[in-house]
């Protein structure tokens, strides 16, 4: 049977399934790949992929996470056996999301995946403008290997908080932003 999968890539992907596990969806299986271990393992999605044998992150680089995906396919292929739709979420800014997803995306259309999506969060103006320049390239890798790439900016949703909102609340409302954005494609 053929369904639709949701794949969390990295912190800011995995945090977006942890609020999408809460809501108790039984038709869409949530799949959690990292190379950061400590944040598979507090993962609660239905399948973890491990990127590294190291575990300790990709430190931002994108090539590194392109890497760890390379060397992970077989756990990626078996992952995204039986589906039809998929729906990879990460942020832009880091290393192993943006470096991983077009890996994911190449392996999805080697499967015969047809409908092939990514929403990515764009990083806070606040995080730096070096930051902003990686999400920019990143951006671009992913835009030609799916079919829809949804973009989240971190400062259009902080327009809608207060100035004395911490930057962990700030995070929050972005990845309940996301949750919901992602939830209403399924939908849709």
């Amino acid at each position: 049977m053929s369904h639709d999968k949701i794949i969390g890539i990295g912190y800011a992907g995995i945090n977006i399934l942890h609020k999408i596990a809460r809501e108790n969806l039984k038709t869409i299986d949530l799949v959690a790949m990292d190379s950061a271990n400590d944040m598979l393992l507090q993962s609660n999605a239905h399948e973890k992929i491990f990127l590294s044998e190291h575990g300790l992150g990709a430190g931002g680089d994108a090539k590194r996470g392109a890497e760890y995906a390379e060397s992970s396919q077989d756990a990626i292929y078996e992952a995204l056996a039986d589906t039809n739709r998929l729906i990879m979420t990460y942020g832009l800014g880091g290393g192993t999301g943006a470096g991983s997803a077009p890996v994911v995306a190449r392996i999805a259309h080697v499967i015969g995946i047809e409908d092939i999506r990514a929403f990515v969060i764009f990083p806070f103006s606040f995080e730096g403008f070096q930051r902003q320049q990686q999400a920019k390239h990143n951006l671009s890798q992913i835009k030609a290997k799916v079919q829809r790439v949804r973009i989240l900016k971190g400062d259009n949703v902080s327009r809608f908080v207060g100035q004395t909102t911490s930057t962990h609340e700030a995070y929050d409302m972005i990845m309940r932003v996301a949750m919901w954005q992602i939830l209403s494609q399924l939908i849709a």
